[in-house]
Formats: structure tokens, C-alpha cells, sequence
């Protein structure tokens, strides 16, 4: 048993060091996303998400801080994936209209993975006993939720 819940805790950091490399790499492509908009409802929900992807990328690496792991700097290919096809995509289209709805679908598509990955972390963190590590990361999770909810009301 103990070592199934090594392990497992060997999983959970692996995730949160994925999820840690995905905050950074949001942050880093939302300025150009929220440049592309057209629409301002759109420009601004997404300027809106880089202080709050950081204070996100600062949560998680507290988690990291209180049990003596560093999140490494391991860049994640899951999400380098969906920005860099989501950037083709948006490159190809001159309509305002249809780049807004396309920065949607390519924002709504981030919205998913961040959403899937940090409620597969809550619920390791839940099983692990690391209790207020769950309440931080699902704290985070409905962040996410709530954002994704916001994308489609400018749909």
C-alpha cells in the first residue's frame, strides 16, 4: 500500500508540474489572443485572464513550496500542441467575425485541457489526503469552469 500511494503522489506532482508549465505558457500566449480580438467584450475577458492565469501559476507553485518539490521547467507538449494549431488556424482568418469565434473555439479549447487537468489533479490530491492542496486546486478548477462559461456567452 505504501507503495501505491508513493507512486500516486509521484503522479500528482507530475500532473501539477504539467499544469504548472501550461499557466506559464497561457500567459504567455493571452496578450497576443486578446490583441486579435476584434470584439471588445472578448478583448477584455481575455486581458482579464492574465492576472488571473498568473495568481493561478503563484497557487501552484505554492503547493510545490510546502512540500519541498520544485515544478521544473519541463515546457507541456499537450498544450504547445493546442496553442500552436489554435495560432495556425487564427493566422489564416481576415474576418473580425470569424477570428473572434475562432479565438473562442481556440481559447475555449485551453479552457478544457486546464479544466481536465486540474480536476484529475483534485481528486489525487483528495485521495492522497493532501486536503487543503484539493481545495486550492478545485478553487482553481471552478476559476476555469467559470471562464470557459464566459467564452461561449461571447459566442
Amino acid at each position: 500500500m505504501h507503495r501505491f500511494l508513493s507512486q500516486t503522489s509521484d503522479l500528482f506532482f507530475d500532473q501539477l508540474r504539467d499544469i504548472h508549465s501550461v499557466e506559464s505558457q497561457v500567459a504567455l500566449t493571452l496578450p497576443d489572443l486578446a490583441r486579435l480580438a476584434a470584439l471588445p467584450e472578448l478583448r477584455e475577458l481575455l486581458e482579464e485572464q492574465i492576472p488571473l492565469t498568473l495568481q493561478q501559476k503563484h497557487r501552484v507553485a505554492g503547493i510545490f513550496e510546502r512540500y519541498g518539490q520544485q515544478p521544473g521547467n519541463d515546457e507541456s507538449k499537450g498544450m504547445k500542441g493546442l496553442i500552436e494549431g489554435g495560432n495556425e488556424h487564427l493566422a489564416r482568418v481576415l474576418d473580425d467575425t470569424v477570428r473572434d469565434l475562432m479565438l473562442i473555439a481556440h481559447c475555449s479549447r485551453i479552457k478544457y485541457y486546464e479544466i481536465a487537468a486540474y480536476h484529475f489533479a483534485t481528486t489525487l490530491a483528495e485521495n492522497l489526503g493532501y486536503y487543503k492542496e484539493a481545495e486550492t486546486l478545485s478553487t482553481i478548477w471552478e476559476e476555469e469552469r467559470d471562464v470557459s462559461h464566459a467564452l461561449h456567452t461571447n459566442a
